[in-house]
């Protein structure tokens, strides 16, 4: 019995005990529950207050979004958050940047604190967005994750760029600083003024690249800045350079000043100008008077109340005269609208209380004659204590010659481009003409007078002339036809043609010739100067549809330093002037300044190219021209040309057109070009001449090597084919064969001849087109020599 009560006992504790067990897992049950509740809670509202964050948040782990809020979805391009979840991260990191920010996450996992992260992510788009990423740790779920805050910073990755580009665009002195003095960004005229570079300069303090005492006086304009916020400007010396500063807060959004952007401008010239001034007014006045320069100022009504005396020169008024004119008066409506518009920007940073510079403009002003002058004025403006305009003063200097000698360049640059496009093209169709004309002369030849036919062969033999004549042109006004200069008396060849030149200008036209008698000798093509005189007839001829008077001049002029100056390309010393006068209706100022370009044309039916030969000839033979002309006045065309020191000939060469004789000698013919070599060999067959063809050097060496002193002449092309041009090869002939005569022949322009020295003395040389008739007069010449 005791044994039964002792186990129902044992029974009750046990119960007992299990009793209180479970009371304790209830108790640990319920704390969980409430644990549990509060989490989902917290969880929840971290979902809410994460959504609402304008920067992009996702929790991740080993890779997989667990939570992306809304400003993730709209960052990568997704319509909603939950397309996120589940995902990889790293499709979404571009390769390049995959491996920086994977190390990143390692390392926020391990707890270790880094800077922020620059990379860029691929939207569903495809496109890239450029992002700042924040990794830590956090508990998410119950267990270790990564929350990545993200930030698209492509619009102020774009604005950086913006910025460098916009410092780098400044010619002026251009940073920025933190407060302290540390150096952020900068421009090469910066980097230069300090001699480092923009790299070397971000990081560094300004302070330290300064003197002691002007690193302090800075200090304190930057100082002031930062305590007001305020922009301020200020002006000092360095090394003997005078600054002007213009200093701007730049702020966060609480309005902290955390950085200065500084623009410093070199005003040396100006401080200098005032320094002069201040020190004595007399002393500024005998400068004014004794410059070219014209010094002015301005009333607050842009009226004169002072003009130098130098005004005379620049527009030849007298100062009294000059200041009774408003500003309008003095320049053309395009430059008083470039004023006007200086002006308004002008007052419309003094009312921002903002710094103001020297403005330099070029405008054009009225000469008493009636003539425009280019003028380059350096104005300021003048401030009174409220900042508001008193007047303004300026330095007016003219730049005629400067824009005259411009514009000199411009035309040399025009000639240049359009040169290398003839010449590129004029040695193809310099062959092409060769065979052209060479098979119309062979079809005339055999053609009889009264066939039909011959009429349609003269019409194509006159249009490869023309084609040829086109050719020349080109290259003429390029400067790169071929020249073959002789001395001789310019007068000489004016008289020449003075009779075909009166049967050119017509029986209304008074053609007259003023020559100098004791005319110095030029070195000229007589060709290209002839092509020059009758180019400058036809002009003045076209000037005087009712007729006039025209006349041909020379005389013998001597050049100064000052005088060359005028000319470009022009050195000091003895020039022959030619000079072709008109009374004609004469050249508006506009059309003067484009008389000699490439193309340009005041006729309906003309090609441009008249004038532009002209200018090319000259140049190319070392002189220049210059053209003078009024409206309804008439117009003068003068050419100089270097004279000669020694007399001139009194007696032209005389030039007799005779028909080609034939021969019986020997002749190597070497051209690459099949057409001309075919065409070569036909005519010189048919005058009786022994020929050998050859399409390289490497072949006429052959042939002459099989004939040794078989052959008395080689005609040959310049340029070749293969490692040896004509006069490489020709020395090797001669080498063989020594006494062996040559005549070389090209299409290619004169630049390119010359390269070659086949125009040297002692060597003979033709120009493609040719005809084949001038070709056997050519060889005739040397074979006799």
């Amino acid at each position: 019995m005791n044994d039964e009560f002792q186990s129902v006992a044992e029974l009750i504790r046990e119960l007992e005990a299990l009793r209180s067990e479970l009371a304790e897992l209830k108790a640990v049950s319920a704390e969980r529950d409430l644990w549990e509740a509060d989490l989902r809670e917290n969880e929840e509202r971290y979902r809410q207050l994460v959504d609402t964050m304008p920067d992009a948040v996702v929790v991740h782990r080993e890779g997989i979004v667990l939570f992306a809020n809304r400003a993730a979805a709209h960052m990568i391009g997704a319509e909603a958050a939950d397309q996120l979840i589940g995902r990889p991260i790293l499709p979404f990191i571009h390769p390049d940047d995959r491996e920086r920010v994977l190390q990143r996450i390692r390392q926020a996992l391990e707890g270790v604190g880094l800077p922020i992260v620059d990379h860029r992510l691929i939207r569903f788009d495809g496109a890239l967005v450029e992002a700042e990423t924040h990794p830590t740790r956090v508990s998410f779920g119950g267990a270790l994750a990564v929350q990545s805050i993200l930030r698209d910073v492509t619009k102020m990755t774009r604005a950086e760029r913006s910025v460098r580009a916009l410092l780098d665009a400044t010619l002026e002195a251009t940073f920025l600083i933190e407060p302290n003095g540390t150096i952020l960004a900068a421009n090469q005229a910066l980097a230069q003024a300090l001699g480092r570079t923009e790299a070397e300069l971000v990081g560094l303090d300004i302070y330290t690249l300064l003197k002691p005492d002007l690193a302090e006086s800075r200090r304190a304009y930057n100082d002031e800045v930062v305590r007001t916020g305020q922009p301020v400007q200020y002006e000092d010396e360095r090394d003997g350079r005078y600054f002007s500063h213009s200093i701007y807060p730049v702020t966060d959004n609480r309005g902290r000043v955390t950085a200065l952007a500084i623009y410093a401008h070199d005003i040396t010239g100006l401080k200098r100008t005032e320094q002069a001034l201040r020190e004595s007014e007399e002393r500024y006045r005998l400068l004014a008077e004794h410059t070219r320069d014209v010094i002015w100022t301005l009333d607050a009504d842009y009226r004169f109340n002072y003009i130098s005396p130098s005004i005379r020169y620049l527009r030849g008024l007298e100062p009294e005269e000059a200041m009774r004119e408003s500003i309008e008066e003095t320049m053309t409506p395009e430059s008083f609208r470039k004023v006007q518009e200086v002006i308004a920007r002008r007052s419309d940073q003094a009312a921002r209380g903002e710094a103001y510079e020297v403005d330099y403009i070029e405008i054009q002003q009225y000469h008493q004659d009636g003539s425009l002058v280019w003028v380059e004025v350096a104005a300021q403006p003048i401030w009174d204590a409220m900042r508001r305009l008193a007047g303004v003063r300026g330095v007016s200097r003219d730049i005629t010659e400067r824009k005259k000698l411009e514009a000199q360049l411009l035309q040399s640059q025009k000639l240049e481009a359009i040169g290398r496009l003839a010449g590129g093209v004029a040695h193809d169709f310099n062959n092409i003409l060769t065979v052209i004309r060479g098979s119309t002369e062979f079809l005339l030849d055999s053609t009889p007078a009264d066939d039909p036919s011959r009429g349609d062969l003269e019409s194509i033999q006159r249009a490869g002339d023309r084609a040829a004549d086109l050719t020349r042109q080109l290259l003429a006004f390029s400067g790169r036809q071929i020249l073959q200069p002789r001395v001789m008396n310019p007068n000489l060849l004016v008289s020449g043609i003075a009779r075909m030149l009166r049967r050119l200008v017509g029986e209304d036209v008074e053609l007259s010739l003023d020559l100098a008698p004791d005319i110095a000798p030029v070195l000229l093509d007589p060709g290209q100067i002839e092509q020059v005189i009758l180019n400058l007839v036809i002009n003045a001829r076209e000037a005087m549809p009712d007729g006039g008077q025209l006349t041909i001049g020379s005389a013998n002029v001597m050049l100064n330093e000052q005088e060359a100056l005028a000319f470009s390309k022009l050195g000091a010393g003895a020039y022959v002037e030619l000079s072709v006068r008109d009374t004609g209706i004469g050249l508006d100022a506009e059309t003067r300044a484009h008389i000699f370009d490439p193309f340009f044309t005041t006729k309906e039916m003309g090609y441009g190219l008249g004038l532009a030969t002209v200018y090319g000839i000259v140049a190319q033979s070392g002189g220049t021209i210059t053209v003078e002309s009024t409206p309804g006045a008439g117009t003068t065309f003068r050419v100089y040309l270097p004279a000669l020191n020694q007399s001139a000939p009194r007696q032209a060469a005389p030039t007799v057109e005779e028909t080609p004789r034939g021969g019986h000698e020997a002749v190597l013919v070497v051209e690459d070009e099949e057409g001309v070599l075919n065409m070569i060999c036909r005519a010189l067959r048919e005058k009786g001449y022994t020929v050998f063809p050859a399409a390289h050097g490497e072949e006429a060496l052959q042939i002459l090597r099989e004939r040794p002193g078989a052959i008395q002449l080689v005609l040959t092309d310049v340029v070749m084919p293969g490692r040896a041009n004509g006069r490489q090869m020709v020395e090797a002939l001669q080498a063989l064969s020594p006494g062996l005569k040559v005549l070389f022949m090209s299409g290619y322009p004169g630049e390119t001849i010359a390269h070659h020295h086949v125009l040297d003395d002692g060597l003979s040389f033709i120009a493609k087109p040719f005809t084949m008739a001038a070709l056997l007069r050519k060889m005739r010449d040397v074979l006799d020599e």
